[in-house]
């Protein structure tokens, strides 16, 4: 709901985002499901199968939730964060930001650029990137989570 003009492919991006961030700053997986290394970057085949209908358009659901009952402050504080500084930039941005991270680059290692793959991106590996991330960033809390997806942004731009 806070999103504009989310699709599919920028959905799996930001619950990856979000996963990362959430277990680096609380110490906790947000969920429980593993991502897996698809051509375009962490895809989760649950959530994909649920909104694939949609392919390349906005994800259009007019569903009013009341989130207070089901996500605490600190979830709420990283999903803002991340829908904010992340969901800001297209599905393929995305994808340009995965792809020059580790957890997925890893993964992909010895395969073709157009290769499909359901090899698991480990929900370890995805700690231990934005572990890293939040130090190097010096991160204290998920309004920095700016610091990163600005300089990503700033490399993808060249």
């Amino acid at each position: 709901n806070r999103g504009t003009d989310i699709t599919q492919l920028a959905l799996e991006k930001l619950l990856y985002y979000s996963q990362g961030f959430y277990k680096a700053f609380f110490g906790e997986y947000l969920f429980e499901d593993d991502c897996q290394a698809w051509i375009y970057g962490p895809v989760y085949k649950e959530v994909y199968n649920i909104y694939k209908e949609y392919g390349s358009d906005k994800i259009d659901l007019n569903v009013e939730y009341d989130f207070n009952d089901i996500i605490d402050e600190d979830k709420r504080k990283v999903l803002d964060a991340v829908i904010k500084y992340f969901g800001c930039y297209s599905g393929s941005f995305l994808v340009d930001f995965t792809h020059m991270e580790d957890p997925w680059k890893k993964c992909r290692k010895g395969l073709d650029e157009n290769e499909r793959s359901n090899i698991i991106i480990s929900k370890d590996s995805i700690y231990k990137y934005f572990e890293k991330i939040k130090d190097e960033y010096k991160m204290i809390d998920a309004e920095d989570i700016k610091k990163y997806s600005f300089a990503q942004f700033e490399k993808v731009m060249g």
